[in-house]
């Protein structure tokens, strides 16, 4: 079920029973895992009491059920020359396969992903992908912040002490009216000694920076966080024009490193 990825600059594990998954991912240059999944029950809290994942594609349209790659893949890993490591999964889904490719440096803490949506038809919905979940014990979470464009100079807010979930549905009609522009393709997320950044290959197809942090309590004597940074490729808009989507493949790109 789980394949242990090692290279100069990164160790993780893949989950193939969830799409190849992230369970957990550390850089060389951090001494703990720093994102990955959470399972059930990590939290207390009712309304967090679910399994949480790194690396994921999920679509949601009015009505139906969700769509993900959360599911048993067929998976194939590759040995690069220079010590890294591609891996691929092909996900199949009830729209069609979900193609997610992989590419674990080993000359630098990176990793590129490569994800073809190969489907013919799109309805109306969201699509959110990456999905970065932050593990709580790897931060200091009294200092994280955030940096990003938004249409400007670089920008960079302070996350402690704000409850903030750019992914909740504003109504039926419109499933997100809130984002991080992320006009330069770019985020950071991180502390003072742990930091993330997030880019978008905005020639493939430009997304917008979702970000999810609260307070949570994991026992009954102790308060954690739940932090993540989805990445969304699409929203639903109660000012869309009665016409189809544009069917065929999509695909998009993106990276996390470490800085």
């Amino acid at each position: 079920r789980h394949v242990n990825i090692e290279t100069r600059s990164i160790s993780a594990r893949l989950d193939r029973r969830r799409g190849l998954a992230i369970s957990r991912l550390r850089f060389e240059c951090n001494e703990h895992a720093v994102i990955g999944g959470l399972p059930h029950s990590y939290f207390d809290e009712i309304g967090l009491q679910a399994d949480w994942y790194t690396g994921d594609c999920v679509f949601e349209a009015p009505g139906e059920h969700k769509v993900t790659d959360l599911e048993w893949c067929e998976a194939r890993i590759e040995k690069l020359q220079d010590g890294g490591i591609i891996t691929q999964a092909r996900t199949p889904t009830a729209n069609g396969i979900i193609d997610k490719r992989m590419h674990f440096r080993s000359d630098s803490p990176c990793i590129d992903f490569d994800i073809t949506f190969e489907w013919q038809k799109w309805e109306p919905g969201s699509l959110r992908l990456g999905h970065f979940t932050l593990l709580p014990d790897a931060f200091h979470l009294d200092r994280l912040r955030v940096a990003t464009n938004n249409g400007g100079s670089r920008e960079v807010f302070s996350l402690p002490g704000h409850t903030i979930d750019h992914g909740a549905p504003v109504s039926f009609l419109v499933s997100s009216s809130f984002g991080l522009g992320m006009t330069e393709g770019w985020l950071e997320i991180g502390d003072d000694k742990t930091k993330l950044r997030i880019e978008v290959d905005r020639g493939c197809a430009p997304m917008l920076g979702m970000l999810i942090h609260r307070p949570a309590k994991r026992y009954a004597d102790s308060t954690s966080l739940f932090c993540q940074v989805q990445l969304s490729a699409f929203e639903l808009d109660d000012t869309r024009r009665p016409t189809p989507y544009q069917g065929g493949f999509r695909r998009f790109c993106f990276r996390v490193l470490a800085i």
